[in-house]
């Protein structure tokens, strides 16, 4: 399944796929990965489209994981939109219930999503937050931190 930046008023790239070969299978190896990149300069509508559109993959694919990237974005959210994030996510997880990988630019973008993530943990969301993508392609694979 493709997912195509037209379907919202957005700048985004959205991009459905199988997980890597390189994956290690014999500790459990990763279902598939839905990808979604925001680019420019984004927004926070940007933003909670895109947490839409990994909503609505995963609700078409119930076992994948998400990889939500918004390193190329300069969005910063402000604390009520952490908390209207927070909000978002709690709301969308019967959907989310696998796990979702946040990668943000260091410094005052990780901080806040780091904050809405720490928050979602506590309600028993499985989402969290990098500065590396690496290490959030490590965090779908075996869910450490």
């Amino acid at each position: 399944m493709q997912l195509s930046p037209q379907a919202t008023p957005m700048a985004a790239t959205f991009r459905a796929g199988a997980a890597r070969a390189d994956r290690d299978k014999s500790a459990g190896g990763v279902g598939e990965v839905v990808e979604v990149r925001v680019p420019g300069p984004g927004g926070f509508t940007d933003l909670t489209a895109a947490i839409e559109r990994v909503a609505a993959a995963m609700l078409d694919r119930p076992t994948s994981m998400a990889l939500l990237d918004l390193r190329e974005t300069d969005f910063v959210p402000t604390m009520v939109q952490a908390e209207l994030l927070l909000d978002m996510l709690v709301h969308r997880s019967q959907v989310i219930r696998n796990r979702v990988a946040i990668v943000a630019r260091p410094g005052a973008q990780f901080g806040m999503l780091r904050l809405v993530t720490i928050k979602a943990s506590l309600r028993d969301l499985p989402i969290a937050a990098f500065t590396y993508e690496g290490e959030a392609r490590r965090f779908l694979e075996t869910g450490l931190e």
